[in-house]
């Protein structure tokens, strides 16, 4: 399943994928599996997610189980 918040959260702040990947210290194939639901981010991955976007924990709890 797509994480759409996550790509809606990028695209919003006009960033690529190799953007958010240099941001967030991974690949860009990795950004591209998270994105696309086929990997589920590390927690490294989503603490930078967090305080890069100053998001709280409702809208990362949002962003990391996209499925629910």
């Amino acid at each position: 399943m797509k994480n759409k918040e996550l790509i809606k959260l990028r695209v919003d702040h006009d960033l690529t994928q190799a953007d958010m990947a240099k941001i967030c210290g991974v690949s860009v194939a990795t950004c591209n599996l998270i994105e696309n639901g086929k990997r589920r981010g590390s927690r490294a991955f989503w603490q930078t997610v967090q305080k890069t976007f100053n998001l709280d924990g409702e809208q990362m709890w949002k962003l990391e189980h996209p499925e629910i």
